[in-house]
C-alpha cells in the first residue's frame, strides 16, 4: 500500500463505551437540578448534553465524520434528511443534533423508568407537527409521550414527560448574561418589571423570567409567537418559581390559562420548567 497514513482519534472513555453499546449508555447527563425544586416529579425526566462535555472538536472536526457517524447512529432515516436539510451556520445543525440525542435520551429514559420498555434511538423517532411541535414516535408506545427541547450557545436540555399525565411540558435554555433594558423594555409590561425589581438581587430575575414566560409558552403549546408579552408574569419567588397568566387577548383566542414555572441558575445558565397537567390542558408542547 502506497501513501498509507495512520489517523488516532481521541475519544472519552463515555464517547467510547457510546459507540460499542448505544443500549446502556447515554451522551446526555441527568439534570436532578432542574427537577429537584419541583414538589413532585413523577413521570418526568429532564437531561442535559454540551459540546463540552464531548471530546474537543468532536462534531465540529475531522470533517465532520464523526457528527455523520453519530446521526446515522442516532436518527431515522426522516430525521437524518430533516438534518441534511439544516441550513444556516454549522453551529445550528450541531445544536440540533445535539438536541435530538438528549431528548431520545430522555425519552428512553423515561419509558425504563415508567416501563419495560427501552428501545434503541434510532426506533424512536422525533419528529415536528404543523405547528412546529416535536412529536415522539415508536412502535409499542406504552403511553404518549409529551416533550419540550431547548439548545443554545452548544448545550440543548430536553424534558420528556408521560402524556397520561400532562398534557403540556416546557423547558428553555438562556445563557446567565444579564438581559439589556432594551430587551427587557421588549419583553416585559410596567407590572412585570416592578416584580422582578422587587425580588432580591444577583440573581438575574429578568432572563429567569423569560425562560419562565417561554417554557409555559411550550407547555401550553403554542409558544411566544414572537409576542413575549402575550404571557405575563403575575407573581414570583425567591426560590425561583413564576406564576405565568395570558394576556386577556391571548386567553381569548387560544384555551390557555395560568401556569407555573420553576426557574434555575446553574453553572452559567439559566433555565425554566413549565408542566400542565391532563386537567388544565388538552394541548402538546412546543418546541
Amino acid at each position: 500500500l502506497d501513501g498509507w497514513e495512520d489517523r488516532r482519534f481521541h475519544f472519552s472513555e463515555p464517547v467510547a463505551r457510546y459507540m460499542l453499546d448505544r443500549r446502556a449508555t447515554d451522551l446526555s447527563q441527568p439534570w436532578p437540578a432542574l427537577l429537584g425544586q419541583r414538589s413532585n416529579a413523577a413521570g418526568l425526566v429532564a437531561r442535559s448534553l454540551a459540546l463540552s462535555d464531548l471530546p474537543e472538536g468532536f462534531l465540529t472536526g475531522h470533517g465532520g465524520h464523526w457528527q455523520r457517524v453519530l446521526a446515522h447512529i442516532v436518527l431515522s432515516e426522516r430525521e437524518r434528511a430533516q438534518w441534511r436539510a439544516q441550513r444556516g451556520p454549522e453551529r445550528r445543525r450541531v445544536e440540533w443534533l445535539l438536541g435530538r440525542v438528549v431528548a431520545k435520551e430522555s425519552v428512553r429514559a423515561l419509558l425504563a423508568a415508567e416501563s419495560a420498555l427501552s428501545p434503541a434511538l434510532a426506533d424512536l423517532e422525533i419528529l415536528s407537527d404543523g405547528a412546529g411541535r416535536p412529536t415522539v414516535e415508536a412502535k409499542g408506545l406504552p403511553f404518549a409521550v409529551r416533550l419540550s427541547i431547548a439548545h443554545r450557545s452548544g448545550r440543548a436540555v430536553a424534558l420528556a414527560g408521560r402524556g397520561d399525565r400532562y398534557a403540556g411540558v416546557g423547558v428553555d435554555l438562556e445563557s446567565s448574561e444579564p438581559m439589556t433594558e432594551a430587551t427587557s423594555s421588549v419583553a416585559f409590561g410596567p407590572q412585570e418589571r416592578a416584580l422582578i425589581e422587587g425580588l432580591p438581587a444577583d440573581s438575574n430575575w429578568a432572563m429567569r423570567g423569560w425562560c419562565a414566560k417561554e417554557a409555559v409558552g411550550k407547555a401550553w403549546g403554542i409558544g411566544l409567537g414572537g409576542a413575549p408579552r402575550r404571557w405575563q408574569l403575575a407573581s414570583a419567588s425567591d426560590d425561583g418559581q413564576f406564576a405565568v397568566i395570558p394576556s386577556a387577548a391571548l386567553a381569548t383566542e387560544q384555551a390557555v390559562g395560568r401556569a407555573t414555572a420553576q426557574t434555575m441558575q446553574n453553572h452559567g445558565w439559566v433555565a425554566a420548567l413549565s408542566v400542565v397537567p391532563h386537567r388544565e390542558a388538552a394541548q402538546p408542547t412546543t418546541e
